[in-house]
């Protein structure tokens, strides 16, 4: 299936005008198109000259800090005092160890293995299984 160029990329001449921008501002153009990855993670394991990739809010909707706001230790200070448990930073920051999501896994299997022929409780250690996967 052939690409097509969407008509408001379209110069007067039919021709597309993104191909009209200069190669490095279409070079920016592509690369700020790309969405870094966020991470959420607890207030606790982060650290001053984190960026929030999405903004802190309180209970009551009002926003404390603000998206891109670079952290200190005394924003963190004052989320943790505010009883605030997670943000989300933007990159990965916090690397977490696979042995940790191994070591989940034999848990799992350990508590469900006695249960293992009722299809029910097969299907929640399959969600749960999931789940830890996703976090890891």
């Amino acid at each position: 299936m052939a690409h097509t160029v969407p008509n408001q990329d379209r110069g007067p001449s039919g021709r597309d005008r993104r191909l009209d921008q200069d190669p490095p501002s279409l070079l920016a153009h592509h690369l700020l198109s790309f969405r870094t990855v966020d991470q959420r993670i607890l207030v606790t394991q982060s650290a001053p000259g984190m960026v929030l990739a999405r903004p802190v809010q309180l209970a009551d909707r009002m926003i404390l800090v603000g998206e891109g706001a670079v952290l200190t230790e005394v924003m963190i200070t004052q989320m943790l005092k505010r009883g605030i448990k997670r943000i989300v930073v933007r990159g990965q920051p916090v690397v977490r160890s696979s042995g940790d999501f191994d070591a989940h896994m034999l848990e799992l299997q350990k508590r469900f293995s006695r249960v293992e022929h009722i299809p029910l409780m097969t299907a929640l250690r399959d969600v749960v299984a999931r789940q830890l996967a996703r976090r890891a």
